[in-house]
């Protein structure tokens, strides 16, 4: 089924509530398997803020969290940094009171920031899922905070020299949906069209991806060859407008959710 006729904006994203559950996937009704966990120790490190109380942070250009091994949360909301202790005891987590600065900011970021602080307060279990999402419930379970792992080289001044991660082919567009075309090794990395969102979408406004893979090699152009149309591998939808965004896996692939197109 064509993705255009699929989605159609998902009645002009009215559904994006709805569909940012696939952010929240199940987590918000039964607890991950034990096979999505790794060691406890992994969860400590850099993290950046992709989702909070079930909603997705709109604003992402600051939001982090910082585990250090001394037991010392810090980070940022987007509107104020934040500081606390932590204790990890196998999945389980205590986290500190919370101190902030008092910065003033926008009601998009203080509305992020109450969401974020709130997750944080309730967290009681952390968990690096294995698809490397950061995932923090509270004690019923249900999904509070989720977050990607900054890679060492978005933490530090890039090394003269040293070989860059490639971008993936942005073909063009089609009315407001931007065509990227992913490498065959990337297809299943959730974090890797995480990076290709952040580098492709600008803070704070609307965004639509189309992304595909392209096994026969077929030359990029628009309208697509058929080739390339039938290998769709997933969708970005974010709007400003209706405050919602989600990401969806293409079918095909045979990932493990339970909501695909």
């Amino acid at each position: 089924m064509p993705i255009g006729s699929a989605f159609h904006l998902l009645a002009g994203l009215r559904a994006a509530s709805i569909a940012i559950g696939l952010l929240a996937g199940t987590a918000s009704a039964q607890p991950a398997p034990a096979t999505a966990q790794t060691a406890p120790g992994s969860v400590r490190g850099a993290w950046k803020i992709v989702q909070a109380r079930t909603e997705p942070i709109l604003d992402q250009r600051n939001a982090r969290l910082e585990l250090g091994a001394d037991g010392r949360l810090g980070g940022h909301t987007s509107c104020n940094t934040l500081s606390a202790s932590y204790t990890l005891d196998g999945a389980q987590i205590h986290i500190g009171p919370i101190v902030t600065t008092r910065m003033a900011c926008s009601p998009l970021r203080l509305e992020q920031e109450d969401r974020i602080l709130t997750a944080l307060e309730a967290a009681v279990t952390a968990i690096v899922r294995a698809d490397g999402l950061l995932e923090i419930r509270d004690s019923d379970g249900r999904g509070l905070l989720r977050a990607i792992r900054f890679e060492t080289a978005q933490s530090a001044d890039p090394v003269e020299g040293a070989p860059q991660p490639d971008a993936w082919p942005v073909v063009g567009q089609q009315g407001i949906i931007k065509i990227v075309i992913v490498p065959t090794d990337a297809m299943r990395d959730r974090a890797a069209y995480e990076r290709e969102i952040a580098a492709v979408c600008q803070p704070d406004q609307s965004c639509f991806i189309n992304f595909y893979s392209n096994s026969s090699g077929a030359p990029l152009s628009v309208p697509l060859p058929d080739s390339i149309a039938s290998e769709a591998t997933a969708v970005f939808r974010r709007s400003v407008k209706q405050a919602g965004e989600f990401f969806r896996w293409s079918c095909r692939l045979g990932l493990p959710e339970g909501d695909c197109f």
